[in-house]
């Protein structure tokens, strides 16, 4: 048997190439779409959070008006109370001696959180009811000579002051 010696060929020098297949693309491809979705839901879920808190301080200051206006109702009402029972005093003029008195029930009724401003013009009660961010209910009510009441406006407005939030992006703080 004829052997012929094998050579041992000299050892190749691996150069590090990186190669990048279809595989490792798509997985690229695929984590810069999850890392753009994340912070998609984190800024959504900032604005939901934000948006939320603004709802529940104004549902707060609508129901905080609505109990002073409520409230100052009632004083109303006690007051022409014994004109109904059969009094004969002048409705207005009642009143209008009490509307101090009345006015500080009230607020003590919300815990001074609303500002209210009342005046007397003929046969009508002028009150307003302001939150500290702007929400006002505003009514208007008549005094009857029988000793009731009627009441003509009750309107709630807000004035908007938004604060700047372009360009802020949620930190985690």
């Amino acid at each position: 048997m004829n052997q012929t010696p094998v050579q041992a060929l000299p050892p190749v020098s691996r150069e590090e190439n990186v190669r990048i297949g279809p595989v490792s693309v798509f997985t690229l491809i695929v984590i810069i779409c999850l890392a753009v979705l994340a912070v998609l839901t984190i800024s959504t879920a900032n604005a939901s959070l934000v948006l939320s808190q603004r709802q529940a301080v104004a549902a707060q200051e609508l129901y905080l008006d609505e109990t002073a206006a409520q409230v100052f109702l009632a004083e109303v009402d006690d007051r022409l109370a014994p004109l109904r029972a059969g009094g004969s005093a002048d409705a207005m003029s009642l009143l209008e001696a009490d509307l101090v008195p009345m006015r500080n029930a009230t607020q003590d009724a919300v815990g001074g959180q609303v500002e209210v401003l009342t005046n007397v013009s003929g046969q009508q009660i002028n009150a307003e009811f302001s939150c500290a961010n702007g929400r006002t209910l505003k009514i208007v009510v008549t005094v009857l000579p029988d000793g009731t009441y009627r009441i003509d406006r009750w309107k709630m407005t807000a004035v908007v002051n938004e604060e700047q939030t372009m360009g802020n992006l949620y930190t985690g703080a």
